[in-house]
């Protein structure tokens, strides 16, 4: 079931609320050497979750070698985001939230986005119709 736009914009507002910002102090560093932070939010599978790096104490953290290797092999637009260079004017955030992930970007004078193309619906409307 397709979710509305006031429905997808309250969620994207609940995981910057309360998924992203609370953690700054940990995301800050990350982003500003221009690596790729990764934040757990209202993660359902804990064990998978400490099995990427996660734990109570540091929901947010940088992506480890191994889940970055594992991501490559997903969608074009992931391996596209994942192989960007290091840039500390765009903070890239990995979010796993529910049974779901976002590619979260961020630069100071823009505020926070998704990466284009990212989304499960714009993946799916780029699927040819036969």
């Amino acid at each position: 079931m397709k979710a509305s736009k006031a429905e997808s914009i309250a969620l994207m507002t609940r995981i910057l609320e309360q998924g992203i910002k609370p953690h700054l102090d940990a995301l800050a560093p990350i982003l500003a050497r221009g690596d790729i932070a990764v934040v757990f939010y209202e993660c359902h599978d804990l064990k998978m979750a400490r099995r990427w790096g996660w734990r109570r104490d540091r929901p947010a953290f940088e992506m480890p070698e191994r889940l970055r290797h594992l991501l490559m092999r997903s969608d074009q637009v992931t391996r596209r985001w994942l192989s960007e260079e290091p840039n500390p004017d765009k903070g890239r955030i990995f979010v796993f939230v529910h049974e779901g992930t976002f590619l979260v970007n961020f630069r100071p004078d823009e505020g926070y986005s998704l990466e284009p193309g990212s989304t499960d619906q714009e993946l799916v409307d780029s699927l040819p119709v036969n």
